[in-house]
Order: C-alpha cells, then sequence, then structure tokens
C-alpha cells in the first residue's frame, strides 16, 4: 500500500461481504452505532489534529497530491482546532465520536460431505 489507507471504504456495514471470505459472521450487536468520548490529545497538538482528522488523512492526501488547493493539512489543521475549541477541557481535545462497532464470531467448522453409495 503506497500512502494512506482510507478506512472510510469500510464505513456503514462495507466490509460486511469481506466477514464470510475469512470465517466469519456477524453476531449480535454488529453494527451498532456507540457514542465513545475520546480524548484527542493536547489543544494544539500536532498529533491531535492528526488523530481528529484520521479518518479523513487519505483524503486530504489525495488533494494535496493533486496540489490545486495549496497547503490542504495546514487548512485542515486550521480548520479542526477551530471547529474544536469548544471541545477543549483542562487543556484537553475531548470528542464525542460515533462508531460503527463490527461483532463477529467464527463459522462453525464445515463438516466433510459424505457421498452415500
Amino acid at each position: 500500500v503506497h500512502g494512506p489507507s482510507d478506512i472510510m471504504q469500510l464505513a456503514g456495514g462495507a466490509a460486511d461481504p469481506l466477514l464470510k471470505d475469512v470465517g466469519l459472521v456477524a453476531a449480535p450487536g454488529h453494527n451498532e452505532l456507540v457514542p465513545l468520548m475520546v480524548n484527542m490529545g493536547p489543544e494544539g497538538g500536532e498529533d491531535t489534529w492528526k488523530l481528529g482528522m484520521s479518518l479523513h488523512m487519505a483524503k486530504l492526501g489525495a488533494l494535496q497530491a493533486k496540489g490545486e488547493l495549496g497547503d490542504v493539512f495546514t487548512r485542515a489543521k486550521e480548520g479542526f482546532e477551530r471547529r474544536t475549541k469548544d471541545c477543549v477541557s483542562e487543556g484537553v481535545v475531548r470528542m464525542e465520536q460515533i462508531y460503527r462497532i463490527i461483532v463477529v464470531r467464527k463459522l462453525p467448522p464445515r463438516k466433510p460431505h459424505v457421498r452415500e453409495t
């Protein structure tokens, strides 16, 4: 893989068709949406905005590579910091994010097919 992978390719249940290929099936709770409060890091931290924008890094990288919009990463960092000003508590950016939970179980082993003669 060259460059960042686009995790959003698996959003909205898009990974479900791949489960059977690896011997898994959906289990109760699969694809539920769960809100989680996430500590993103210190306000203004270099890794903080990157964590906050991690789902979008592949798209940002593609835009940056095109070179048509200037420094896309600087603009994304500035936008993230503006957007999260109200999410800072005691110097730490804390944001509620919604996660889709993948819950799976292994398929039972296949029984060999026996032909009756």
